[in-house]
C-alpha cells in the first residue's frame, strides 16, 4: 500500500471516529430529554389524579347537599298535606 493509500485509510478512520462521537453525543441528549419528558409526564398524572380525586370529593359533597334539599323538601310537603 502506497503512503498516500495509507493517509487517505487514515483520514478516513479519523472522519468516522469523530462521526461516532457525534452520534454519542446525539445519544445521550436524546436519553436525556426522554428522561426528563418522563419525569414531566409523571408529575403531570400525579397532579390529574389529584385533582381528579377533588373533583370527586366535590361531587360527592354536592350530590349529598341535593338530597339532603330533596328529603327536607318531601318532609316539608308531606307536613303540610296532613
Amino acid at each position: 500500500m502506497t503512503m498516500h493509500g495509507e493517509q487517505m485509510w487514515e483520514e478516513r478512520v479519523r472522519e468516522l471516529e469523530k462521526r461516532i462521537s457525534q452520534l454519542r453525543t446525539g445519544r445521550r441528549i436524546l436519553m436525556n430529554l426522554l428522561e426528563i419528558n418522563a419525569q414531566n409526564q409523571m408529575r403531570q398524572i400525579a397532579r390529574l389524579q389529584r385533582e381528579n380525586h377533588e373533583l370527586k370529593k366535590r361531587n360527592r359533597r354536592y350530590v349529598s347537599r341535593i338530597l339532603l334539599l330533596q328529603g327536607m323538601h318531601t318532609l316539608e310537603g308531606s307536613s303540610t298535606d296532613e
